[in-house]
């Protein structure tokens, strides 16, 4: 049950960061432009 548990954190962590780095990574194309 804990490493179930665990696993959900983990892909909700990886979930947080991907948003946050493809955020980063759009502003990033359209400011170049």
């Amino acid at each position: 049950m804990a490493t179930h548990i665990s696993g959900r954190a983990t892909v909700a962590v990886d979930a947080y960061v991907f948003r946050r780095v493809y955020i980063k990574l759009q502003m990033y194309r359209y400011y170049s432009k």
